[in-house]
Formats: structure tokens, C-alpha cells, sequence
């Protein structure tokens, strides 16, 4: 099976100008691939969340955006990745903790909004995958985030990857 995609769009987070500027890429994004109003709202607001989390725990890092397949219509996938500190992701999902005397709801509504919700921390860094679809839509059967480049001075990417889990491989 051929895993379409699209090439990733990453957005530097190093200052609250870029937040906004990434909510704004991310609900575009969405309504361009037929989320209703409500849905690419949602999208924004796992930018601004995934975003925010950056600033605030690791200093800086980037967000990577793209288009995914879904079962039946497209998605949004939003890549946070980071090289702070790292933080406990069982703790951060239980809403009221926090580390910074907010609210401590932000990454438990992460995973509440997206149909895939994913992350990594360990001391080098951390990785938060979170994919949206419109409301009824399915996500893939499979779990997995990319994040596809082309060659510096290239607008396209022809690299091919596979997939393989179960046992099983995906093409």
C-alpha cells in the first residue's frame, strides 16, 4: 500500500509573534482541505497549544505541518518538536498538573482533540504528534508521524519510506 502525504511545512516557534502566525498557517491548512469552521478551529488550536508549550517549556523549537490521508478525506498533522528539558508525559496528561503555575489542562485537551495524539520526552528533547480530521472522518488504521523535506533549493520531495509494524510491511 503507497502512504500519500505531503511535504511538511515547519514553522520556527521562537517568539509569541510566531504562535499567532502558525494558528493562522494551521487553520488554513484545514479549511483548505474541506474542515467545516468548528474543525479548523480545532486545528488552530493544537497549533497555538503545541506552539505555546514550546515557548513556555523548552525555549524554542519548531512546528511541522502537512496533509495526511485519512480513511476517507484528508488531514492535518502537526509535529511539535523541541530540545528542552523533556518532561514526564503521564504526569503533563493529568489535567491540573502543571510545571509553570498555569491551568494545567493544556496537553490533556491536546489528546482530547485530535483523533491521533502522540509523544516522546526523554532529557534530549521532546516530540508531540497530534493528527486532526474533520468531524466523522476516520484516521488512517495505523499510527505514524513524518515529517517529509525536500533537498535544500527543491520544492518537491521523491524520497520513498515504508512502513512496517505487525509483522507487516506498507509501502
Amino acid at each position: 500500500m503507497n502512504v500519500q502525504g505531503s511535504v511538511t511545512q515547519v514553522l520556527l516557534i521562537e517568539d509569541n509573534s510566531q504562535i499567532g502566525h502558525a494558528r493562522r498557517v494551521a487553520q488554513r491548512l484545514a479549511e483548505q482541505h474541506d474542515f467545516d469552521t468548528t474543525d479548523a478551529g480545532r486545528a488552530a488550536l493544537l497549533a497555538t497549544e503545541l506552539g505555546s508549550n514550546l515557548l513556555k517549556h523548552a525555549g524554542r523549537g519548531e512546528l511541522h505541518l502537512r496533509v495526511i490521508p485519512g480513511r476517507e478525506g484528508r488531514g492535518v498533522e502537526i509535529i511539535a518538536v523541541d530540545r528542552g528539558p523533556g518532561f514526564d508525559l503521564d504526569q503533563c496528561l493529568t489535567d491540573g498538573f502543571s510545571t509553570r503555575g498555569t491551568q494545567g489542562i493544556g496537553l490533556g485537551a491536546l489528546a482530547r482533540q485530535a483523533q491521533v495524539f502522540d509523544a516522546y520526552s526523554d532529557t534530549r528533547g521532546s516530540v508531540v504528534l497530534a493528527q486532526l480530521f474533520p468531524r466523522g472522518a476516520q484516521p488512517p488504521p495505523w499510527r505514524y508521524g513524518v515529517s517529509q523535506h525536500p533537498y535544500p533549493g527543491e520544492t518537491a520531495c521523491g524520497d520513498a519510506w515504508q512502513l512496517a509494524f505487525d509483522g507487516q510491511r506498507c509501502s
